[in-house]
């Protein structure tokens, strides 16, 4: 079976991430005009730990918590200047120095 969760938060994704899941994914659509990003993961037990977090009930090593949340971080935005670049390319600008 080829289980996945998807998650918008990044909180979420960061705690599920710290409990040992794999990031399957890092995806992006647009929603009402803006880019959007999903943290898709390879388990059913992204599930379950996604019920607890929703309802207060999640216990997270902080150390592995914030370890984990700078990761996805640098992942998401890492993914956002790749594109912006890519876009720039694609309507002739010159490449961002950032």
């Amino acid at each position: 079976m080829d289980a996945k969760y998807q998650t918008q938060d990044l909180f979420e994704a960061s705690f599920i991430l710290s409990k040992g899941v794999e990031l399957r994914s890092l995806t992006f659509s647009e929603y009402q005009g803006k880019r959007v990003a999903f943290f898709v993961f390879e388990d059913e037990e992204a599930k379950s730990l996604s019920e607890s977090f929703k309802i207060g009930q999640a216990t997270a090593n902080i150390c592995i918590f914030k370890i984990s949340m700078n990761r996805l971080k640098d992942l998401l935005f890492e993914r956002l200047r790749n594109s912006e670049n890519k876009e720039r390319r694609c309507l002739g600008y010159p490449k961002s120095k950032r």
